[in-house]
């Protein structure tokens, strides 16, 4: 969409975060939330217009002017996303005398599996574990005895899986590990830890068919010998 815009102020819209972060990565869903900070020089917001662009540059989405004095949780809705992709998204703001502000610096975000892919991920799993029936607290209920499958339960286990990458690592600028887990895990590369998560991942309840997964983005440094 192109559009003839007076430019009368000289702040730009500064802190912009999709799904309340700055560079959120593993993104799943086609409706996103955003939100900005006004330029100082803004006293008020009158309207917005957000720009999404492909990582080549491409616009794929256009909101167009939009009379709104909300600078935060903007809904995005059924953006022309792909799967494993990265994006950059930037806001321009008008103020109550319609004077516009520049375009934003572009923020970036990642996306994950979105309609319908899959991550094609497999389990970790151990043979076979020994079992013990827990006590009747287990059901999480007050006064409300578990069932014999709640009470059910497998000594700790620990299990490990490494992996090797297909090509050079001075040829990959960057990666992204999408991990779970029924239980804790610990990411590492190159055996330090990935992050600063601790007990990963956060409380689920499994009966609901789900497990959170975490995407973790990973850099390589690049090196040269002789």
């Amino acid at each position: 969409m192109n559009q003839h815009v007076r430019q009368d102020t000289s702040g730009q819209p500064t802190d912009l975060r999709c799904e309340y972060q700055r560079v959120p990565l593993g993104i799943d869903t086609t409706t996103l939330r955003c939100s900005w900070k006004l330029p100082e020089d803004l006293t008020a917001q009158r309207a917005y217009a957000l720009t999404v662009r492909a990582a080549e540059g491409t616009i794929i989405w256009e909101s167009g002017k939009r009379w709104s004095s909300q600078p935060f949780d903007i809904v995005c809705s059924e953006l022309p996303l792909s799967s494993f992709s990265r994006y950059s998204w930037s806001v321009r703001l008008w103020d109550e005398d319609d004077r516009a502000s520049p375009c934003s610096e572009p923020a970036f975000f990642e996306t994950a599996a979105v309609d319908g892919d899959s991550l094609c991920a497999q389990w970790i799993t151990a043979a076979q574990t020994p079992t013990y029936a827990a006590g009747s607290w287990e059901s999480g209920t007050p006064n409300v005895s578990s069932t014999e499958s709640e009470a059910l339960h497998y000594h700790g286990i620990y299990l490990t899986r490494t992996f090797s990458l297909s090509r050079p690592a001075c040829e990959v600028e960057r990666a992204r590990a999408y991990v779970t887990g029924v239980g804790l895990y610990t990411l590492m590369i190159n055996g330090e830890r990935v992050g600063d998560q601790h007990l990963a991942p956060a409380q689920t309840d499994y009966r609901n068919g789900y497990s959170m997964t975490r995407c973790a983005g990973m850099t390589w440094c690049r090196s040269t010998t002789g």
